[in-house]
C-alpha cells in the first residue's frame, strides 16, 4: 500500500518562514523591499552583500529591519578612517596579557557575530580590512594567538558609492552580490511621506530565531541540482561579460550559489531558469527579463543603454530606451544569422518593476530621419519632406507636430521633446504641454522629465528650469550641479 503524506516537507516550511520574514521585513519600506529579499537570499547562499547608494536612502533601515527577523547576534559599526581594529573585532584580554599571551577578548564583537551591517566599509583602515578579509572569505578570525572560527552567515557592506582604488579591488570582490538604490521615485513621493511620518512603528521580530531554518536552507542550497540550467547560467554570464559588466572568476563561480539559493527559498532542490533572477544584483542599473524566450539584460546605466539578449540566432542592439515608474520600452534593431544578416525593427515593452515583458512588435523605420519610444511603447517619428524642407514628428498624442529644422527627439519617463540647436540658443519643444523653453546657448545632455504637474528640463552646464504645468509658470530657474 503507498501511503501519500499531504504534510509540508521541511523545506518547505523553511522556505515558507524565510519568506515571511522578507514580508515582515518589507512592511513600511518604499522602494527597498529588493534590498530585504537579497539579504534573505545572500544569507542561505552563504554570501556577502554590498549595498550602494547616497545618503538617506534608507541603506541601514532596510538592513536592521531584515537582520531583526532573521535573530541571533547582530553587529552593526560605522566605519571610518581613524577606526581602530579593537573596536570591531575586540581589545587585547589583559589577563592572558599578563601571562605574555596576546589574546583578544570577541565577546558581542564581529567575529562572534552571526549578522553584520559595516557601514561605509570602504572607509576602514588597512588593518581593519585585511582582518575582514579572512572573516569574510574564510568564515576565520585570526590576531595574535588568537583562532577562532566565525558563525557568520552574512556581512552587509554599505557605501555611497564603489570605490576608485584598486587596492580595494580585492576586498570590493568579497562581496558577491551589489545593489545600487537611490532615492525614491516622484511617484512614490506620497507613499514615503505618509510611511516616514509613521517611522515609529516597526514589524514585531519573530518569536524565536530563524537561523536554524536558513542554516536548513543553505545546506538544501548546497545540494541543490543545477545540472538543467548551468548551460543557460554560462551563455548568460558570457552575455553579461559582453555587455561590459566586470566580473572575476570567483564571482562567476559563487553565483551558482545565489542561484541556488533562489531556489531552495521557493522549496526546490533543483534550479531552473526563473532563479536566474539573482544575476542582475552583481551591478547598478542592470535590469533583467527572464521568460520563455530567453534571459534579456538591459543596461541602463551605459550612455548608449544595451540589450545582451540570451537568444543565440538573433544579435539585437538597442537605438532608443525610455522607461517610467511602471513600465520600460526600447527601440532594438534585431539581426537574424539565418536571414543573411538581414534585420528588424521592434519596440519591445516591459512592465515595472516586475519587469515582464509584455509585446515585441514590429515596426518600419524605413526613410524616418529620427525614431525614439516613449516608456509607454508609443513610437516617435521624425521624418523629411524634401519638397517643403521641413521635419514632421508623429506619434505622440498631440497630433504631428510640423518644424522647419532637424530635430532631436528627447524622451524621458514618458514626455517627449524636440530639441533643436540653433546658432545662439537651444530650444526645447514639449507639443503634449505646449510649452517652449529656450537655453541660451547650445548644449549638449538636456533632459526632460514629468512628475505630477511639475516639467523639470536641465543641461549639462548646470542650467535648470522647473514648470508649474497647471499654472503655466516657471517655478525654478536654477544653476545648481547635476
Amino acid at each position: 500500500m503507498q501511503t501519500i503524506s499531504t504534510q509540508p516537507d521541511v523545506l518547505s516550511v523553511d522556505a515558507a518562514a524565510l519568506r515571511d520574514a522578507v514580508t515582515r521585513a518589507r512592511a513600511g519600506l518604499v522602494d527597498r523591499e529588493v534590498v530585504a529579499e537579497v539579504v534573505v537570499l545572500c544569507a542561505v547562499a552563504g554570501e556577502h552583500l554590498l549595498v550602494i547608494g547616497a545618503p538617506g536612502t534608507a541603506k541601514s533601515e532596510a538592513v536592521r529591519r531584515t537582520a531583526g527577523q532573521l535573530g541571533g547576534r547582530y553587529f552593526e559599526y560605522l566605519l571610518g578612517r581613524f577606526t581602530e581594529p579593537n573596536e570591531i573585532f575586540g581589545s587585547v584580554d589583559l589577563r592572558r596579557l599578563r601571562d605574555g599571551v596576546v589574546e583578544f577578548e570577541t565577546a558581542g564583537m564581529l567575529p562572534e557575530a552571526e549578522v553584520a551591517f559595516l557601514d561605509e566599509v570602504f572607509l576602514g583602515s588597512t588593518a581593519v580590512l585585511n582582518t575582514l578579509l579572512g572573516i569574510l572569505n574564510e568564515r576565520a578570525f585570526r590576531r595574535g594567538s588568537t583562532l577562532l572560527s566565525c558563525p557568520l552567515r552574512i556581512c552587509v557592506g554599505a557605501a555611497n558609492t564603489l570605490p576608485d582604488d584598486p587596492a580595494l579591488a580585492a576586498f570590493a570582490d568579497r562581496f558577491l552580490a551589489r545593489i545600487f538604490v537611490t532615492p525614491v521615485p516622484d511617484a512614490q513621493l506620497d507613499e514615503l511621506l505618509e510611511v516616514g511620518w509613521a517611522a515609529g512603528s516597526c514589524p514585531a521580530n519573530p518569536p524565536g530565531s530563524l537561523l536554524p531554518a536558513l542554516d536548513r536552507l543553505t545546506e538544501a542550497a548546497r545540494g541543490c541540482d543545477l545540472s538543467g540550467i548551468r548551460g543557460l547560467l554560462g551563455t548568460a554570464i558570457r552575455r553579461l561579460r559582453q555587455a561590459g559588466v566586470p566580473l572575476s572568476d570567483r564571482r562567476v563561480v559563487r553565483s551558482q550559489r545565489l542561484v541556488a539559493a533562489a531556489a531552495a527559498l521557493d522549496g526546490r532542490t533543483e534550479a531552473s531558469s526563473d532563479d536566474l533572477w539573482v544575476l542582475p544584483r552583481f551591478d547598478g542599473a542592470l535590469l533583467t527579463v527572464v521568460d520563455d524566450d530567453g534571459i534579456a539584460f538591459i543596461d541602463l546605466g551605459d550612455a548608449t543603454p544595451r540589450i545582451a539578449w540570451r537568444e543565440l540566432d538573433s544579435t539585437v542592439e538597442v537605438l532608443h530606451i525610455d522607461r517610467s515608474p511602471t513600465s520600460l520600452a526600447a527601440l532594438v534593431r534585431v539581426t537574424d544569422p539565418l536571414s543573411i544578416g538581414e534585420a528588424s525593427t521592434q519596440v519591445w515593452r516591459w512592465d515595472l518593476p516586475s519587469l515582464m515583458l509584455r509585446s515585441r512588435q514590429p515596426v518600419n523605420v524605413d526613410g524616418i530621419a529620427a525614431v525614439a519610444v516613449l516608456a509607454s511603447a508609443t513610437l516617435l517619428t521624425t521624418t523629411h519632406d524634401q519638397n517643403t524642407d521641413t521635419y514632421d514628428v508623429t506619434g505622440h498624442r498631440s497630433g504631428p507636430w510640423t518644424t522647419n529644422t532637424e530635430p532631436t527627439l528627447l524622451a524621458s519617463g514618458g514626455v517627449f521633446g524636440l530639441r533643436v540647436e540653433e546658432p545662439d540658443r537651444t530650444t526645447v519643444e514639449i507639443p503634449d504641454s505646449n510649452l517652449r523653453v529656450v537655453f541660451p546657448a547650445t548644449v549638449a545632455g538636456i533632459g526632460v522629465r514629468r512628475h505630477a504637474d511639475t516639467l523639470t528640463l536641465w543641461d549639462q552646464a548646470g542650467r535648470l528650469v522647473a514648470v508649474d504645468l497647471s499654472q503655466r509658470q516657471p517655478i525654478a530657474r536654477l544653476r545648481t550641479r547635476l
